[in-house]
């Protein structure tokens, strides 16, 4: 999936006439052409990258283009009813749970069964992708960049974010 700056988007950039959150404005900046998802994922929080998606679909301010087969996004999707990470099959969801629960117990023993209860027990995938943050921040502040940048490259990037 592929986001690109609309004319309002372009126009906004330089206007600054909405009342856009600063994550979002940053998101809007940076779309000077397409970029997919998993590029974006790289230069957001995981967790807000869909709220600041959403907010920048609300203000027509940005396009999406070449949705992949069997995706489509509604008017219940812009009014907030559907999240753009539904569109993530019960499987690859499934596979990141697995994953991130033994890369997390191999890399994370003491925290590792808080972090494993928490992953089974999230009901969304923003919850499941808000807990991967928590635990990637763990991770980097307990193994540094490198062992955050391993756990987002093998389990959160090619299940959720896959380009």
């Amino acid at each position: 999936m592929q986001f690109i700056r609309n004319q309002n988007g372009e126009r906004e950039l330089f206007a600054k006439a909405l009342p856009l959150s600063v994550p979002a404005r940053r998101i809007l900046s940076i779309l000077d052409s397409n970029f997919g998802i998993s590029a974006l994922a790289r230069r957001a929080r995981l967790g807000e990258l869909e709220r600041n998606l959403l907010e920048l679909l609300r203000w027509n301010l940005i396009d999406i283009v070449e949705p992949a087969p069997g995706q489509t996004f509604t008017a219940a999707l812009l009014a907030g009813e559907t999240s753009l990470l539904e569109a993530v099959s019960p499987e690859l969801v499934a596979n990141a749970k697995q994953s991130a629960i033994r890369f997390l117990f191999e890399h994370l023993p003491l925290a590792s069964h808080s972090y494993t209860f928490r992953i089974e027990a999230a009901d969304s995938q923003e919850a499941l992708l808000i807990t991967f943050g928590q635990a990637q921040r763990e991770l980097f502040d307990l193994h540094g960049r490198e062992r955050a940048v391993l756990f987002y490259e093998s389990i959160v990037a090619p299940n959720f974010f896959p380009e």
